[in-house]
This record gives structure tokens, C-alpha cells and sequence, in this order.
């Protein structure tokens, strides 16, 4: 699934709803988001469970911690695992949101 762009800086919210194989929604007991970014370092990554919201799975991500690029992400239910989903999104920047900092979660 391709989302955004999103100006680097922004708060991206990301937000799911889990199928099963006859396209009907599920709610699993959990679900885990991994995302994966460009950083000063390099490579930054970050895991995190999702919070079940009204049938959709959430998550608000701070990307002031990334460089600008594409984020790259990865949603799973837990083992067995029951639905999957990548995602992918652009962050852009200019000079005054261009330099990276540090986010603690």
C-alpha cells in the first residue's frame, strides 16, 4: 500500500483494518508494525504493536527521527500469522525541516 507523501516532521498516521482470506475483517488478539528509514547513521527502524481503535489497528509516528526518503513498513497479526500488509510512503523535506533529531518512544 502506497501512502503520502508526508512533509519530514509530520506526525504520519497509519492506520489498518485486518482481512481474512475471504476479505472479511478480523481483530486478532495483537498486531505489530515495523517500519524502516533512512537516518543520519544510515538505516533506522523502529517496531511497534499497533492499538485496536473502533475495528481499525493504529499508530502515530513522530518522523522527525528520519531523513528524508522512503519509509518503508511492515504490518502483521501475530503467529499463526492470520494477514500481512507492506507499505511504503515518501517523507519530503526543505531547509528548515531538514535536519534529523532525536525521538524517544
Amino acid at each position: 500500500m502506497n501512502i503520502g507523501p508526508f512533509t519530514r516532521g509530520a506526525t504520519v498516521r497509519i492506520r489498518f483494518q485486518f482481512l481474512d482470506a475471504e476479505d472479511d475483517p478480523i481483530n486478532p488478539s495483537s498486531a505489530e508494525l515495523h517500519l524502516d528509514f533512512l537516518t543520519t547513521d544510515g538505516r533506522g527502524e523502529r517496531t511497534v504493536a499497533l492499538t485496536l481503535d473502533a475495528g481499525y489497528w493504529k499508530y502515530e509516528w513522530d518522523s522527525a527521527e528520519a531523513e528524508p526518503g522512503i519509509v518503508y513498513g511492515y504490518v502483521h497479526t501475530p503467529p499463526p500469522v492470520v494477514s500481512t500488509m507492506n507499505l511504503r510512503f515518501q517523507l519530503l523535506s526543505n531547509l528548515a525541516n531538514a535536519a534529523a533529531r532525536v525521538v524517544d518512544v
